[in-house]
């Protein structure tokens, strides 16, 4: 996610090296303007998640909200985003062939709900995006050859949990409770637990990849491990990429 500067980088042989070894220059930053907490599809999302009645409003960490109530709000974020049946797709290629380049395709926001299509950046920041409108600090998680999503349950850097979206398309909703004989409630309440399954599963994967990252970051200060804070980035002007309707 940067450019390897230096005569270390031209002996790089079969993609691999000493990263502690080379100079590296970083542009994690330019992932946070890809969040777009503004963009109209997230009021789209979030109307769509209140009429499912997972919860009852969007607050945030407002009220007194303790970590049930804030992993409830991002649960009814994921169970749309199934509903939906946004899934993983491996996309990441890109226009440069140069070997000492990490980079890495990002849809916008709107192509990933039309085409219901996410690789692993795509769908951490549409997630980080519909978090921060809610005001639920989101985070985003580098490692190599990956990104992941974090929040936090109470707004400070010290609470947070991982979330690995790309197992969003790990249960297909549509598919499940399809018996005639089933009522409606049913049907729907059959999804709803699917869905937490999947939630619950995504949540453990990602908060061990999140130990491990910050492990990674605390012993070797290894700069493919990334911690991107969106609030932190906003702070420091980056700002989302403006959308424009066609």
């Amino acid at each position: 996610f940067g450019r390897l500067l230096g005569a270390d980088a031209e002996s790089i042989e079969n993609g691999t090296a000493d990263y502690n070894a080379i100079e590296f220059e970083p542009f994690t930053w330019l992932f946070a303007a890809y969040v777009n907490e503004n963009h109209p599809g997230v009021q789209k999302i979030l109307k769509q998640a209140l009429e499912a009645e997972i919860v009852p409003n969007f607050a945030g960490y407002l009220g007194n909200a303790d970590a049930g109530a804030v992993i409830q709000q991002v649960f009814a974020i994921w169970n749309v985003l199934q509903r939906n049946g946004v899934k993983y797709s491996n996309i990441t290629s890109n226009e440069s062939e140069d070997v000492t380049l990490f980079s890495q395709h990002v849809r916008f926001l709107d192509e990933v709900v039309d085409n219901t299509q996410a690789n692993c950046v795509d769908g951490t920041v549409l997630f980080a995006s519909v978090l921060r409108k809610i005001g639920i600090q989101p985070y985003l998680i580098l490692a190599p050859g990956h990104m992941y999503l974090a929040f936090s349950l109470d707004g400070t850097d010290e609470s947070l949990v991982g979330l690995e979206t790309t197992l969003m398309g790990s249960t297909t909703l549509k598919s499940v409770g399809y018996n005639q004989q089933l009522t409606h409630e049913m049907r729907e309440q059959m999804k709803n637990e699917a869905s937490w399954a999947a939630f619950e599963g995504a949540i453990d994967y990602g908060s061990k990849a999140l130990s491990e990252a910050l492990a990674a970051i605390n012993k070797s200060n290894d700069p493919r491990y990334q911690i991107v804070s969106i609030a932190l980035a906003r702070k420091m002007g980056i700002m989302p990429i403006a959308f424009s309707q066609p």
